[in-house]
């Protein structure tokens, strides 16, 4: 994943969206990290994940599930505008503003 920082930059992007993909990465902890790292201060990042409830479902990996209170953590560096739990298919939704500065 250090590869995408080094093809796009550091604050390259003013909005990052992650939709349904953390739960197959096995390095969940590096990519999370380069989605900060690209993302411009004062930017968005949107991110839907499923949470525990929710059926594995491999394509072709299935390896975490993450709750609301696990992205409010991960995000802690960020100002978290908006988070939401899915109770109809368990997930969890955040909307957050990386600092400037």
């Amino acid at each position: 994943m250090k590869k995408i920082v080094g093809r796009f930059g550091v604050e390259s992007f003013d909005v990052v969206i992650s939709t349904e993909t953390l739960e197959h990465v096995l390095g969940w902890r590096t990519a999370v990290n380069n989605m900060k790292l690209v993302l411009r201060s004062g930017g968005y990042i949107y991110i839907t994940t499923r949470s525990k409830g929710f059926s594995y479902h491999g394509y072709p990996y299935d390896y975490w599930r993450f709750e609301a209170s696990d992205l409010i953590k991960i995000f802690r560096d960020f100002e978290i505008i908006k988070i939401e739990r899915d109770w109809e298919a368990p997930g969890a939704f955040l909307k957050a503003r990386k600092p400037i500065n």
